[in-house]
């Protein structure tokens, strides 16, 4: 039980402090306390991998930290991150990364791109929200989603089957969902 109750609360300060250097540390510390749990269930160990890969992919800074927090990121299958530019979506900065690695379960959905959408020069969490497009399963069962997540909501904006879909597709309704949302805030909509 205090296994149990440790890794939820890592977990859940690691929605607040994932930009931070102290968000590669709970990461590290969350890695390393999972893999030691003989007596977890694996239905909460499932979440607690999914909330760890989650941070892979909202921060990918989190794969440049030394130590446990790399490794356990690189284990999840996310190796090395490659930034690929940045654009503005309606005075917002975006920046576009990919992940270099290979899934290691199929049971979770694997994020091959990331768009990280914020104020320009505020690396603070709560104010920056990421897009993922990733896939589940392979062969004829694998399935591409694109998901939305902002610090402990993440949603399925768009599944699209088998077939990855096109970049440029994917990057505009990015930019379309991101405006849309955008307007509502400033309109004070929520």
């Amino acid at each position: 039980k205090v296994c149990r109750d440790l890794l939820w609360s890592y977990v859940r300060l690691l929605e607040y402090e994932g930009r931070s250097d102290f968000g590669g540390e709970v990461c590290q510390a969350a890695g390393l306390r999972l893999k030691a749990a003989t007596n977890i269930e694996e239905k909460f160990a499932r979440w607690v991998r999914t909330r760890l890969h989650l941070y892979a992919h909202q921060f990918p800074q989190a794969a440049a930290h030394p130590g446990e927090a790399r490794s356990y990121l690189a284990a999840l299958g996310y190796d090395k991150f490659v930034e690929l530019g940045a654009f503005d979506v309606s005075g917002m900065g975006a920046t576009l990364c990919v992940s270099v690695g290979k899934p290691v379960d199929d049971t979770l959905i694997w994020d091959s791109l990331h768009v990280d959408v914020g104020p320009k020069n505020d690396p603070a969490a709560h104010r920056h929200v990421v897009y993922t497009l990733g896939a589940r399963g392979r062969g004829p069962a694998q399935r591409w989603y694109l998901r939305f997540h902002a610090l402990n909501r993440t949603s399925i904006l768009r599944v699209y089957g088998a077939n990855r879909p096109r970049a440029d597709i994917v990057l505009e309704y990015i930019r379309e969902h991101a405006r849309d949302m955008l307007a509502a805030v400033r309109a004070g909509v929520r």
